[in-house]
């Protein structure tokens, strides 16, 4: 198969690089995979023209290459929503069985395609770690992703996260209730429907996530920290 995954590092278990198509993927023992572009330069981000122009023959071919990948991250931009929105990517991703650790990230600007089209509705068994930055999520939608993994999930990285339909204040609050994170980071985090910009201290939002302590997003505590500061 000529894959329009042409632009991507790729590494054995030994570590050491190839470049070929796809196929390969499936052939060699490899496990981690970057997804940065197609065509020439490879530094603007996979468009969704790549996945509304996949045939059934290829969307089949990804899929199988998919298969014992367990390290996957997507560079995207938003360039032919349309193509997104076909859920092609979802079904490639579902290929991936083994998959452990999903990196999604924009190239410039926002990613706002919901985690529907991208992520679909998928329980990978072994997904341990999520790591999201410039992207936009429908805290429904991203709540039911984590529910879905609350047995594997250890660590979410969201950096510059845009929450649509919801607040960070109620997504924290499902955080707490059904996963058992050992890490957490949450840098720079945005409410669509807000004007003001969230502060969240790294200290009080792991106490709350990984110990006992207050959601640093709730009125009692944001009150006891006036209390203090006064003090």
């Amino acid at each position: 198969m000529n894959t329009a995954f042409i632009c991507y590092s790729r590494y054995h278990d030994d570590q050491a690089s190839i470049e070929s198509s796809g196929e390969a993927i499936a052939c060699a023992n490899i496990r981690d995979f970057d997804i940065e572009g197609h065509g020439y330069g490879c530094g603007h981000g996979v468009d969704g023209a790549l996945f509304r122009a996949m045939s059934h023959l290829d969307l089949s071919h990804c899929c199988d290459a998919f298969r014992g990948l367990r390290n996957i991250t997507i560079t995207a931009n938003e360039t032919d929503i349309n193509g997104w929105r076909t859920g092609n990517l979802a079904k490639i991703l579902s290929g991936a069985t083994d998959l452990e650790r999903l990196c999604i990230h924009c190239s410039d600007g926002m990613f706002h395609i919901s985690t529907r089209y991208i992520l679909g509705t998928t329980v990978w068994s072994r997904l341990t770690s999520l790591d999201f930055s410039s992207t936009t999520f429908d805290q429904g939608d991203f709540l039911d992703v984590l529910r879905r993994h609350s047995g594997t999930l250890k660590d979410i990285d969201l950096n510059c996260v845009h929450l649509a339909n919801g607040s960070w204040k109620v997504l924290l609050e499902g955080m707490k209730s059904f996963l058992s994170l050992r890490h957490v980071s949450i840098e720079d985090p945005f409410e669509e429907d807000g004007h003001e910009a969230i502060y969240l201290n790294d200290d009080a939002l792991t106490n709350y996530l990984l110990c006992e302590g207050p959601n640093p997003l709730s009125i009692e505590y944001l009150l006891n920290l006036q209390e203090e500061s006064v003090l």
